[in-house]
């Protein structure tokens, strides 16, 4: 099962590689909505980027990672418009750990369509700041076949964020 987890992995980073971006947004008429306690300071809606969701992701959760580095994974979740449709745990094979996670917005037959239409696949990629035991994991993964669940939120959701990019699509 493992081989089979860093196999998908693998899959997903292998359009790019993982870079941080530092591309700022500039839309004259975004929505920036009021300030809350679930809500970091200058996010704007997916509504104001006009279906454009790679550009949402970059500007509310690349160039102000700041806002989630520090909290954990179900904030960033709360926090996101786009639905996630599965995710990957990122294993470090030689010590069996868990160091974080890359979520993925489409499906793979989409990421395989968006690819060959040159189109970013859009996979973001969270680092976590301490790594868990793959074996703590490994049950509600396979449970669960990836998708980001309740039982997902109660354990991995805790993970806190060390650094958010984007997988890099040529």
């Amino acid at each position: 099962m493992r081989i089979s987890i860093i196999l998908l992995f693998l899959t997903a980073i292998g359009c790019g590689f993982f870079k941080k971006n530092k591309q700022n947004t500039n839309v004259s008429d975004i929505n920036v909505v009021q300030n809350d306690s679930n809500t970091p300071l200058g996010y704007k809606t997916l509504q104001s980027f006009k279906g454009d969701t790679l550009s949402y992701i970059k500007e509310n959760f690349l160039n102000n990672k700041r806002s989630y580095i520090g909290k954990d994974v179900n904030y960033l979740i709360g926090n996101l418009e786009v639905p996630v449709h599965h995710y990957l745990p990122h294993l470090l094979t030689e010590v069996d750990t868990v160091s974080g996670m890359t979520l993925l917005f489409y499906s793979d037959v989409q990421r395989e369509v968006r690819g060959k239409n040159k189109v970013d696949p859009l996979v973001l990629v969270l680092k976590w700041k301490d790594s868990m035991p793959f074996d703590s994991i490994g049950t509600i993964t396979r449970k669960n076949k990836l998708a980001w669940t309740d039982n997902e939120k109660k354990y991995i959701g805790k993970q806190i964020i060390k650094d958010i990019s984007l997988v890099k699509y040529n």
